[in-house]
């Protein structure tokens, strides 16, 4: 394992933390499925990102909470982008008491940037030091005791401000438009490899097509298809080239009845066909 893979590893049953994390030279763009949860505190720079189909742009005084099955697509970054993100799996945050910690898991997905005052960026600052300095203690007994108690803590913090930020902006009509156009999303990720009708979505959901196409146009300025689409074209420029797979391989991996029809499908989307691509396009 080379130093940066080592240095970036997720370490699933226990938390860990990393500098500089979220970034998109360390996030090729892509929709990710990823299991973690991630909390991750900016202190200088900035980023802009899709999550969900919505656009932010992200500096210091911002936290970014990442839950599973999130759809993430990186922008532009600065060139001094600092950054502390906590990272642990799904089934850690799930020990935080009911009902606590669904409730985060909902906030997140419909809040996942929240920018901090000042007072609350030093206090968040300070649980992200005190969760670090555990982290890079050596073997100490309670070391995740005290990892899984200090994150707790941070959690809760941020689960203060969530129900402030929520009570104050969120007409009821918007929230709902929100939970559907990240249900969809949520869907997306799990089964964009396969499926590309907009009626296989509406049906998952049990709402017609229209009704669905119009909640998710109103949030993200685009249609499902144009999102199912994107999602199926970044994959593609994924494994053309990251991998050896044929072009009737990837063909076969994301379900194309044959390769000439993924090859007009990638023709169709970026004016080039996947093996120019992979030869000597731009990534």
């Amino acid at each position: 394992m080379s130093n940066m893979s080592h240095k970036y590893e997720i370490i699933q049953q226990s938390f860990s933390i990393h500098s500089d994390f979220l970034t998109k030279s360390n996030n090729p763009a892509k929709f990710t499925s990823s299991e973690t949860f991630s909390a991750t505190l900016f202190t200088a720079g900035t980023l802009s990102l899709q999550i969900n189909g919505k656009y932010y742009e992200v500096g210091k005084r911002d936290i970014i909470i990442l839950t599973p099955n999130m759809v993430i697509r990186y922008g532009d970054e600065s060139d001094k982008i600092k950054s502390k993100s906590l990272i642990t799996c799904i089934e850690n945050i799930m020990e935080l008491p009911s009902p606590f910690d669904t409730e985060l898991i909902s906030m997140a997905r419909h809040h996942p940037i929240v920018h901090l005052e000042e007072e609350e960026y030093i206090v968040i600052s300070d649980y992200f030091l005190l969760i670090e300095r555990a982290h890079i203690e050596g073997d100490s007994i309670y070391k995740n005791e005290i990892m899984q108690s200090l994150t707790f803590a941070l959690l809760y913090r941020i689960g203060n401000i969530y129900h402030d930020l929520v009570d104050k902006e969120t007409p009821k009509s918007a929230l709902r438009q929100e939970q559907l156009t990240d249900t969809f999303f949520y869907l997306l990720s799990k089964h964009y490899k396969i499926e590309r009708t907009v009626k296989f979505y509406a049906s998952k959901m049990s709402l017609t097509p229209k009704y669905l196409s119009m909640a998710v146009r109103r949030i993200t300025g685009k249609t499902m298809l144009e999102w199912i689409n994107e999602a199926i074209i970044i994959e593609i420029k994924n494994l053309l080239k990251t991998t050896d797979l044929t072009i009737f391989e990837i063909s076969e991996t994301l379900n194309f009845c044959t390769p000439s029809a993924f090859v007009q499908f990638f023709k169709k989307h970026e004016g080039t066909t996947p093996l120019k691509y992979r030869n000597g396009e731009v990534w």
